[in-house]
Parts: structure tokens; C-alpha cells; sequence
């Protein structure tokens, strides 16, 4: 992963984030605040729509990882990690609320913030909206582990 600290194109997402196509969920970053805050936006294509109520929609539950991509982004905005190969788990999700349906044609802005973050985790907040209206929010943990340390040693060792 590439470790920059700023989005200027679709392909530094893509360098930063694990993910490959078609599980990318970041299209664009419209904001961001080093080692505060991210807004990126997310376009809705029939693609990833399913039949759900009746018509096609987007799995909101998918929102999730559209919030944890979005913190991958920001974490990998500091400068003191940036050339260091680190790991970052969804470590575990407290509360996640969806607020109705996203249509083909839609877009999704999401906000994420770090509330607290402490040595190799972070407690993360995320807010969706679709049209001007809240679809959906979350609060998570993030886990970072450094590829570079040994993390578990072997007892057969």
C-alpha cells in the first residue's frame, strides 16, 4: 500500500487501499483533515444494486465498509506512519444504523472521524447521507498492526 497524504485521484485510493475492483467503496475524496476527519463520496451504479423491497437498492449494510475504507484513508494520512507497513482490521462494530434505501443513480457522502485513538487502535464514527438526508451511521473500532514488528511469536520456536 501506498501511504500518502493527500488524495489528488481515484488511483491514489487505490493505492492506499487493500481492496481491488469491484470492492473499492470510495470513489472520490471530497475533504479531508490529516488525523481528524475524512468526507468521501460513494456513486451508486446498478451494478451494485439487488432486489430488495420490491425494486433495486443498494445494500445499505455495505455502508460499513464504505465508513472503514474511509478511515484506512484517513489514518494513512499521518506522517509519522507513512512508510511503515501497517495492517488495519475492523476490530469491532459497537452500533450501526441504516435509515432507508439507496437507488441506482445515487450518490452517498460519508463523513468519518476518529473520536479517540489510542497506541494501535481507534475508536471511529461514520455518518452517510444520500440526498441530503441521513441513511445511515456507525461507531467502530479500527485495529493497526505493524507488519514490520513481530507480532505473535511461535511458543515451538
Amino acid at each position: 500500500m501506498n501511504k500518502i497524504s493527500s488524495y489528488n485521484s481515484y488511483n491514489d485510493i487505490l493505492k492506499t487501499l487493500p481492496h481491488s475492483y469491484p470492492f473499492v467503496y470510495v470513489d472520490k475524496i471530497i475533504d479531508i483533515k490529516p488525523g481528524n476527519k475524512i468526507r468521501v463520496c460513494k456513486n451508486i451504479s446498478i451494478a451494485e444494486c439487488y432486489p430488495r423491497y420490491g425494486e433495486n437498492v443498494f445494500p445499505t449494510e455495505l455502508l460499513l465498509e464504505v465508513f472503514s475504507q474511509a478511515a484506512i484513508l484517513l489514518f494513512f494520512t499521518d506522517k509519522d506512519i507513512q512508510n511503515k507497513k501497517i495492517t488495519t482490521l475492523l476490530a469491532g462494530v459497537e452500533n450501526f444504523n441504516c435509515y432507508g434505501t439507496i437507488q441506482p443513480g445515487n450518490f452517498v457522502e460519508a463523513e468519518v472521524k476518529y473520536d479517540k485513538v489510542i497506541s494501535r487502535a481507534a475508536i471511529v464514527t461514520g455518518t452517510a447521507y444520500c440526498k441530503g438526508e441521513k441513511i445511515a451511521d456507525a461507531k467502530f473500532s479500527a485495529a493497526f498492526i505493524n507488519q514490520s514488528e513481530e507480532v505473535i511469536k511461535n511458543k515451538n520456536e
